[in-house]
C-alpha cells in the first residue's frame, strides 16, 4: 500500500514560534535560564522534509538539530536540501513515534502539527519522548487542535468523510471534499446560524492546498483537546505548562475589556484554568504551547525585568516625521496592517523610535534601557507591545541587513528556496514569505552578493521596480549582510 505521504507529498515550511529563540525568549520571562540558542541541541519529532528544522539549522550553524519521522521519501527531501546548503549540524532519522527510545539530553524540543494527528500511542510516546530527553532549562513546543473550538472543526471534518466515504485516491478524496464543503457553504442563508459560525472556517478550507486537506483535515487521527487535558497529560510524564508561544493569544495577551472581565467572573483558580476558561470564551480551535520540567523554577507571570536579556523587533514609527522623542507630548506610532500606538512618555518614545529604525533587525533591549531616564517604563511599553503583536521577542538577533549595499544578498536558504521551485521562503527571522510572481524568484536568485545595480539592471531593467522589490526584500528580512 502507497503511504498516504507518498501519493500526496506534505511540504513543510518555517514555523517562527517554535524556533529556539521564541521559546527562549518566553521561557526566560517566565524565570528559566534556557540554554543559549547559538550552541543548542534540537529535537524535532514529526520533522517531515525538514521545512521547519533545516531553516534554524542554516541560521544557527553552532547548534545541532536532530530530526525524526516515518516518511522516508520525505526525509530524503530534507536531506537534500540540507546537503545544496553544505550543513553538517542536522541529521533527519525515520523513526516510529510510537515506538520511538531516544535517551540522549536536548534543550528544544518541537512537535508541531503531531499531537492531534497521531495514534494515542505516539501522542503519549510525544510527551515521555520530551520529558525524558529534555534538560533542566529546556523548553518543549507542542501544537494541537483545540478544544472548544476543535468541535467546529469536527463539523466539517465528519462532512469530507461523509462525502469521501468508499473513494481511496487521495486526490479524489481532496476534490469531492472541497466539493462537499462548497455546496454546505452555498446552502447557508445570511442568517442561518450554522453559516454564521462556520463561514469563515469553511472559506478557510477551500483555500488550503491539497495536501493540508487531506493529511490534516482527514487525518485517520485528528484529536482536539482541552488546554487543560494536555497539561495533565504532560504532567504524567515530568513536565509542567511554561506558557504559549505567543504571548499575544494567552490571557496575558491584549484581552478585550469584556473578555476580561468574563474571564474573572468564571473564577479560574490557575493559569492553566485561566487559559482553559479564555478558550472558551473565544471558541479557540488551535494552540502553541511551551513546557518545561516540572522542577524547573517557573513564574505565574511574565516578568518584564527579565527583558534585559532578550532582544526586541517591532516596525513601530512615528507616524510624524517631525514628531518631538524628547517631550511629553503625545506621539502616535504606526505599524504593520495600520497597527498604531500612543504614548507622551519620552523615554518610551525614544525607546520605540529607536526599534523602528532598527527594523528589520532587532535590538538588545538591554541597549533600549541602560540610558534611558526611566528604564522601567521603557520594560513595560516593551512588554505591553509584545502582549498585543507590536513588538516581537527573542533570544537571538541574525545578521539582517537594515540598509540596501551595493551588492545586496539574500541569504543561500532563500535563494536554494528559489531553486527547489517553492512558493515561498523562510526569510532570517524564520517566517515564511510567499513569492509573490516569477520576477520576484527571479531576483531574489540574483541577490548573491556578487551583483551591483548595473548588473541587476541588465537582468531587470525597469529601475523604480527594482528598487522598490529590493525594499521591499530589506522590510521583510530576507537580505542578509553574510551573503
Amino acid at each position: 500500500m502507497i503511504d498516504p505521504y507518498d501519493a500526496l507529498p506534505y511540504p513543510g515550511h518555517a514555523f517562527p514560534q517554535s524556533h529556539p529563540g521564541r521559546m527562549a525568549a518566553q521561557a526566560a520571562l517566565r524565570g528559566l535560564t534556557p540554554p543559549p540558542v547559538e550552541t543548542a541541541r534540537v529535537l524535532e519529532l514529526g520533522c517531515g522534509d525538514g521545512g521547519n528544522l533545516v531553516p534554524m539549522a542554516f541560521g544557527l550553524p553552532q547548534a545541532s538539530f536532530t530530526g525524526i519521522d516515518l516518511n522516508e521519501q520525505a526525509l530524503a527531501r530534507g536531506r537534500a536540501h540540507a546537503r545544496a546548503l553544505s550543513l553538517t549540524n542536522v541529521e533527519l532519522h525515520q523513526g516510529d513515534l510510537e515506538t520511538l527510545d531516544i535517551q540522549e539530553p536536548f534543550d528544544y524540543v518541537i512537535a508541531h502539527g503531531v499531537y492531534s494527528w497521531v495514534s494515542p500511542r505516539a501522542r503519549d510516546n510525544v510527551l515521555e519522548t520530551a520529558g525524558r530527553t529534555l534538560g533542566e532549562q529546556g523548553v518543549a513546543y507542542v501544537s494541537y487542535n483545540a478544544l472548544p473550538g476543535g468541535h467546529l472543526r469536527q463539523i466539517v471534518r465528519e462532512l469530507m468523510q461523509f462525502a469521501t466515504r468508499g473513494e481511496t485516491d487521495p486526490r479524489r478524496i481532496v476534490q469531492r471534499a472541497r466539493g462537499a464543503v462548497q455546496l454546505v457553504k452555498h446552502a447557508q442563508g445570511p442568517s442561518d446560524v450554522y453559516g454564521v459560525f462556520l463561514d469563515e472556517y469553511l472559506t478557510k478550507v477551500l483555500e488550503r492546498s491539497d495536501a493540508g486537506v487531506f493529511h490534516d483535515d482527514l487525518e485517520v487521527h485528528n484529536e482536539a483537546v482541552h488546554v487543560t487535558q494536555i497539561v495533565e497529560h504532560a504532567e504524567r510524564h515530568g513536565l509542567q505548562y511554561l506558557a504559549e508561544a505567543d504571548m499575544r493569544e494567552s490571557s496575558f495577551g491584549n484581552v478585550a475589556p469584556g473578555v476580561a472581565d468574563a474571564l474573572d467572573s468564571l473564577e479560574p483558580e490557575s493559569e492553566v484554568e485561566q487559559e482553559q476558561a479564555l478558550d472558551f470564551l473565544r471558541l479557540r480551535m488551535y494552540r502553541q504551547t511551551l513546557f518545561c520540567r516540572a522542577d524547573a523554577p517557573r513564574n505565574d507571570v511574565p516578568d518584564r525585568d527579565r527583558l534585559d536579556g532578550l532582544q526586541a523587533y517591532s516596525p513601530m514609527r512615528p507616524e510624524d516625521p517631525d514628531t518631538n522623542v524628547d517631550d511629553d507630548s503625545v506621539a502616535v506610532f504606526v505599524g504593520h496592517h495600520d497597527a498604531r500606538m500612543r504614548t507622551d512618555h519620552p523615554a518610551v518614545k525614544q525607546a520605540f523610535a529607536r526599534l523602528g529604525r532598527a527594523w528589520p533587525a532587532s535590538r538588545p533591549i538591554a541597549e533600549l534601557t541602560r540610558n534611558s531616564d526611566d528604564p522601567d517604563a521603557v520594560r513595560q511599553a516593551i512588554l505591553g507591545g509584545h502582549a498585543s503583536g507590536l513588538v516581537q521577542l527573542t533570544s537571538h538577533a541574525p545578521e539582517i541587513a537594515t540598509t540596501i549595499d551595493d551588492r545586496p544578498a539574500v541569504s543561500a536558504l532563500a535563494r536554494a528556496q528559489v531553486a527547489d521551485g517553492t512558493t515561498a521562503v523562510t526569510n532570517l527571522k524564520h517566517e515564511r514569505i510567499p513569492i509573490a510572481d516569477a520576477d520576484g524568484a527571479k531576483l531574489i536568485a540574483l541577490l548573491d552578493g556578487t551583483r551591483g545595480r548595473a548588473a541587476l539592471l541588465q537582468e531587470m531593467p525597469d529601475d523604480q521596480r527594482l528598487e522598490a522589490s529590493l525594499e521591499r526584500l530589506k522590510d521583510l528580512a530576507l537580505l542578509t549582510t553574510r551573503p
